[in-house]
């Protein structure tokens, strides 16, 4: 009896040290690790899903500019030309803005500073109407082109303007609005010519009108 017990007892500890010996590794530690990392992850997961596409970041435009004459502290008066503003004084956007809500002497006058600023500047000018909408755009390249060919007399520098501007100066904004200043003007002349051949047939009739 007691040798059954005395090879009992040693068998008994070396199947307690070979239990001990099978346990997964890492174990508690390992998953209080899994555990930490977890938030990590998914906070990182978090922001790369917020991040907007790279396309979008590239493909972001400047804000526009406004078109509306009281955001330049343009008033009703000045419009109607009862109080006529100083239009040479006018930053780019508001005479812009002022030109495009008035009329009759209003329009002339901020027309043909319009005019006078894109001879002197005409990337300025041009990259003022990329940034507006575009029938205000439409709008302000067809009164350029008109004043160029009815108040001038169609000149040679309006034209090389046109022909010659830097490529390099081109976004796709800008050839859109040369290819507009070019229509318009092309347009402006057909009917100057068409109002030259009916004035001058009105005169030929009167001239063969017996008084």
């Amino acid at each position: 009896m007691r040798k059954k017990l005395a090879f009992a007892i040693p068998l008994a500890l070396s199947l307690l040290v070979c239990a001990g010996c099978s346990r997964p590794s890492g174990g508690a530690s390992a998953d209080v690790g899994a555990e930490q990392a977890a938030p990590t992850e998914e906070i990182t997961q978090s922001a790369e899903a917020d991040a907007p596409p790279e396309s979008e970041e590239a493909d972001a435009s400047p804000e526009a500019v406004s078109v509306d004459p009281k955001d330049y502290g343009i008033t009703d008066a000045m419009l109607r030309f009862e109080e006529p503003p100083s239009v040479s004084e006018l930053p780019l956007e508001a005479l812009g803005a002022f030109f495009l809500h008035t009329d009759g002497a209003g329009a002339e006058s901020s027309g043909d500073e319009l005019y006078w600023r894109f001879m002197d500047a005409p990337e300025a000018v041009l990259d003022y109407m990329a940034k507006i909408d575009g029938d205000s755009a439409k709008t302000l390249c067809r009164e350029i082109a008109y004043a160029d060919v009815m108040w001038h007399d169609g000149t040679d520098e309006f034209a090389a303007i046109l022909e010659e501007f830097p490529e390099n100066a081109q976004s796709a904004e800008i050839t859109v609005l040369l290819d507009a200043l070019r229509s318009e003007r092309e347009a402006a002349l057909a009917q100057a010519a068409a109002n030259a051949e009916a004035q001058a047939a009105f005169e030929g009739q009167a001239a063969q009108t017996p008084n």
